[in-house]
């Protein structure tokens, strides 16, 4: 299975799989302008998280984040693996981008900047 490998802040490779990035894209076509911006992100984060994932399923992962004036950037990397880890999504978000936590407004964002920070600054 073919894919493609990134580097990350500490030069470790990341493998993001063809079936993985065909499964992310099927789901929103819109990342696809993403894919230039990855490197990057992982290359050199502004934040990241050590989080509890919770999609088609549970695991523990790095939670990378990069901020742009408009925008901010977010990868998540399946840490489970002990030989290598995998990116399993990436997404972005407008900095604008208001939801309802608990009944309270919040900043997009700021609400998915969870989990225990081990690099950058909250």
């Amino acid at each position: 299975m073919k894919s493609v490998v990134f580097k990350n802040h500490i030069n470790l490779d990341m493998y993001l799989y063809q079936d993985v990035y065909n499964s992310i894209i099927e789901k929103d076509e819109k990342k696809k302008k993403l894919r230039n911006e990855l490197a990057e992100l992982f290359a050199h984060p502004d934040e990241i998280y050590l989080y509890d994932y919770f999609g088609d399923v549970s695991l523990i992962a790095y939670k990378y984040i990069k901020f742009y004036n408009d925008c901010a950037l977010f990868g998540i990397v399946d840490i489970m693996n002990h030989i290598e880890m995998h990116i399993i999504d990436f997404y972005r978000i407008d900095t604008d981008e208001i939801i309802t936590d608990n009944g309270k407004e919040v900043n997009k964002i700021d609400f998915e900047r969870r989990g225990k920070l081990i690099r950058g600054s909250k």
